[in-house]
């Protein structure tokens, strides 16, 4: 009982009044009589850990961004690295290559690093071009919008159900917190320019 009593608080704040204790599930009106004298509430300011669960974006793409024109460096492929202004076939190799062999480039401008592209070239296609995801990718990102998707509704369909205990509720609400964290960080990482 004790356990229920914590988990109502956790879920709906502080008591207000002793009587509120009525409305823990398994308290009623007969238990409240039999403790009434035993039980008090506090002013002192304290509040609820439950914070409403926001719903995962409604956008089809998760992580798009503005710059949806913009050619990703990092997953472009070599005829899409061939149209940008300054690059042919064998500087885009390059920049292929140089992305397998030291990782995912973490800002745009460490296209420069890649032999053969230069500050010059890199002023004619800096406007064109991004540098998202650095070591993410899109299918972690999307692994991550599943997972979040899915403890939203998980947690939603329990706050519904009358006979969901406090215990289901506080575990899906805690993974819910859990996605929700993991697909923010892969999002503001993703999302980097």
């Amino acid at each position: 009982m004790a356990g229920e009593i914590i988990d109502y608080r956790f879920f709906y704040g502080p008591f207000r009044t002793p009587h509120d204790i009525v409305k823990v599930r398994g308290i009623g009106e007969e238990k409240y009589q039999a403790i009434r004298n035993l039980v008090k509430t506090s002013s002192s300011g304290y509040s609820s850990y439950y914070h409403p669960p926001s719903p995962p974006p409604s956008q089809t793409d998760p992580y798009a961004s503005g710059s949806s024109n913009k050619l990703n460096i990092n997953i472009a492929t070599q005829e899409e690295l061939e149209a940008l202004p300054g690059i042919g076939p064998a500087k885009a190799r390059a920049i292929i290559d140089y992305r397998t062999r030291y990782g995912k480039f973490s800002k745009k401008e460490d296209v420069k690093n890649v032999p053969g592209i230069g500050d010059s070239i890199y002023r004619q296609i800096e406007s064109s071009i991004v540098a998202r995801g650095g070591a993410v990718t899109s299918n972690e990102l999307e692994l991550a919008y599943r997972n979040y998707s899915e403890a939203y509704r998980k947690f939603q369909s329990l706050q519904s159900d009358p006979y969901a205990s406090y215990s289901e509720m506080r575990r899906a609400y805690d993974r819910y917190i859990e996605t929700k964290k993991e697909y923010d960080r892969l999002v503001a990482k993703y999302g980097s320019r």
